[in-house]
């Protein structure tokens, strides 16, 4: 890590892997990926070491494979054009990943992940949050980490969004997510 950066706190959990993120003083400058069955063991892995804030990661395992998928831009600001949403991915339980993929760049808008899941056929949903023009929430399916497409742009109402939750089942309904909007302050 590089000097200065102030490392995560940890606990142990019974859920395999999480990411967590390591702050500065400008900002998040990586995700980390750790393996906390093996606690105390080998150190986090940095996923994504480019510089940038890296931030707002999200891992969920496709067919035994881990994809992270996290946005990146120079700040803390969801909505900074230029912003992408982009992945990697690991086949080895998070000890190495893959070159990054882009999830959803365009240099007008900030495009920031909220929300992932997985369909009925296992591929993984991830809900990326746009700002700047078109529409507010975009869903993209991979079945692998290594390529997304962009299935569906609801009409959600214009007011002020605040976040949309993972996907999940309803027997006998199907996939849903809810969303809702308001003011933080």
């Amino acid at each position: 890590m590089k000097q200065g950066v102030r490392s995560p706190g940890w606990r142990k959990t019974d859920k395999g892997i999480v990411a967590m993120c390591a702050k500065k003083t400008i900002g998040v400058v990586a995700v980390l990926a750790a393996i906390l069955s093996s606690f105390g063991g080998p150190h986090p892995v940095c996923v994504q070491p480019a510089e940038g804030y890296n931030c707002w990661p999200m891992i969920q395992s496709v067919r035994g494979k881990l994809v992270c998928v996290y946005t990146s831009g120079t700040r803390h600001d969801p909505g900074e054009r230029g912003r992408g949403t982009f992945a990697r991915t690991s086949s080895d339980g998070g000890r190495t990943w893959s070159a990054r993929v882009t999830v959803a760049q365009d240099p007008k808008k900030g495009q920031t992940p909220v929300a992932k899941g997985l369909d009925e056929k296992g591929d993984m949903l991830v809900w990326v949050r746009c700002y700047g023009g078109g529409p507010l929430m975009a869903l993209y399916r991979t079945k692998d980490g290594s390529s997304f497409e962009r299935v569906a742009e609801p009409a959600l109402d214009k007011g002020p969004m605040m976040q949309i939750t993972d996907v999940f089942r309803v027997p006998k309904v199907g996939l849903m997510s809810f969303w809702f909007g308001g003011s933080y302050a």
